[in-house]
């Protein structure tokens, strides 16, 4: 038996509630979920597709990036866990609901440049790319992954020489980079039995005993990632030439400088504060509606004043 639960990121996993199982599958219009269906491919991130009624007690608790879910089978299995990305509201109300596997929150951290070129072995640079990530999500526990096995073969444990970047990354680009190119190998999520640990492997072979040894698998020599959302951001590091930063150049802003109008969905505006910590400029009511999600954009700054703007500006 498969059961789906739903629920909010950040919250314990004993939380969750029980929205769908696949008992009630027959009587789609009783239940108010049907045509759910869970993809899981080797080379591709998997999803979660499901349509919605308004008669469904959780109808109106669904929200992008902020609930999880995660498919069971047999009450011990995960077979799949991740945000909601997408949701699209149709005739007679009901929502077609889109999650992506937890890979995705890889798109929510930025890999920072580096001067240097850097001579390390291949577990060295993996560890130190998801502690980076790791790092930037220490108050979003929801998005922090765990290293666990990391393939022991000769050429992951010599030392090679990784390029020195001269841009921001966002994490899952930055792996595939140094990662989908040569060594050719797996990503592999799996959870501690009470869900509260993620761990994340990298094996250059995966032995396939059957479809649950293969789940959340990405073949990084084809890999491909879209996220629906990515033009949001919570925290911004903006840049300038050589990619200074705020931080770098001693500016003299304050919190009490800065704040967006956004534009309602109803065309009327709305000031946000935002904060300044370091070479980030945080925008509080965007974390906590959608946790930590991290973009570097460039900086222009008008000489005659010391005023500045970004190139792009971010979601509400």
């Amino acid at each position: 038996m498969f059961r789906l639960y739903a629920g909010v990121s950040g919250e314990a996993w004993s939380n969750a509630e029980l929205i769908w199982n696949s008992a009630e599958a027959a009587n789609p219009d009783e239940c108010g979920i049907n045509s759910l269906t869970c993809t899981i491919e080797i080379n591709k991130i998997g999803s979660l597709k499901f349509t919605i009624t308004s008669t469904h007690p959780y109808y109106d608790q669904i929200e992008k990036r902020k609930t999880i879910l995660t498919l069971i089978q047999d009450d011990a299995d995960v077979v799949f866990r991740g945000p909601v990305k997408q949701i699209e509201t149709k005739l007679f109300y009901q929502k077609n609901i889109t999650a992506e596997s937890d890979l995705t929150y890889f798109s929510d951290s930025v890999f920072e440049p580096t001067d240097e070129d850097v001579t390390i072995t291949p577990k060295e640079r993996f560890s130190n790319i998801i502690e980076n990530h790791n790092t930037q999500m220490a108050n979003d526990p929801e998005k922090v992954f765990t290293v666990g096995t990391f393939t022991d073969s000769e050429s992951a444990s010599t030392e090679k020489k990784y390029a020195k970047t001269g841009s921001y990354n966002d994490t899952i680009s930055q792996i595939n980079t140094d990662f989908g190119k040569e060594l050719y190998g797996f990503l592999r999520i799996r959870y501690s039995s009470d869900l509260s640990t993620r761990y994340i492997d990298y094996l250059e072979s995966l032995e396939v005993g059957d479809a649950k040894d293969i789940q959340f698998a990405v073949n990084m020599a084809d890999f491909k990632h879209t996220d629906q959302m990515k033009d949001i951001f919570t925290v911004l590091i903006p840049t300038g030439g050589d990619n200074l930063t705020i931080e770098d150049v001693g500016s003299k802003l304050s919190d009490s400088d800065l704040t967006v109008d956004v534009l309602r969905p109803d065309m009327t505006t709305k000031t946000i504060a935002l904060e300044i910590d370091g070479k980030y400029i945080k925008i509080p009511e965007g974390i906590q509606k959608y946790g930590y999600i991290y973009e570097a954009k460039s900086l222009t700054v008008d000489s005659n004043d010391g005023s500045s703007s970004s190139g792009q500006t971010g979601d509400d």
